[in-house]
């Protein structure tokens, strides 16, 4: 933890008693404002008691201070774990930053312990997977997101060539174009016999 995180500590001071499950709008708002103001970061609520910034770090009102991430040995994200009625689930920050600031979702609780927001992978555009940066992140298709990951490798294409957002959506179009030939192809040979 660092110096500034401890001054975060106690800086917020909301009666947490009996704040581990739900907060009012009232709440969330005056805890976004504190954060924006001593942080500089934009911030929103995600779920429960936790926030998320736009530059990628979590703020828990239960523990009243900015969570410590953990990174993934082979993957390389940040994550952290968040707790609900006895169970815990592991949350990217990347995929939370992307979903938050990108496309602002409103999460369910339920819905996200059951991975109903797991259909999308998220994609660095600069490739870097510490850039958490919501600029920086883009979603994409996970077969199609795995594909250009592989191609990359296999290819051994430098990965300046596919680094803007357009290109990757072009990709994306490519390969929906592709898939949609491959079955128009097939429908035709189908047709014939």
């Amino acid at each position: 933890m660092t110096i500034f995180d401890e001054e975060i500590k106690g800086f917020i001071n909301i009666d947490r008693h009996n704040k581990t499950e739900k907060l009012s709008e009232n709440e969330k708002k005056e805890i976004i404002r504190k954060l924006q103001w001593h942080t500089g970061e934009q911030w929103k609520h995600f779920v429960l008691t936790y926030f998320v910034s736009n530059k990628g770090r979590a703020y828990s009102v239960v523990k009243n201070e900015i969570i410590t991430l953990s990174q993934d040995k082979d993957k390389e994200y940040y994550y952290f774990f968040i707790s609900w009625q006895g169970m815990k689930k592991k949350m990217y920050v990347h995929r939370l930053v992307n979903l938050l600031f990108n496309h602002d979702t409103h999460f369910d609780v339920i819905g996200l312990f059951a991975g109903a927001y797991d259909t999308f992978d998220t994609h660095h555009v600069d490739f870097d997977k510490l850039n958490n940066t919501p600029n920086n992140l883009v979603w994409m298709d996970k077969r199609l997101h795995g594909q250009m990951h592989r191609e990359i490798q296999l290819h051994k294409l430098d990965k300046s060539e596919i680094d803007t957002i357009d290109k990757i959506k072009a990709y994306e179009d490519k390969k929906t174009r592709e898939k949609q030939r491959e079955k128009d192809i097939q429908t035709m040979y189908d047709c014939v016999e």
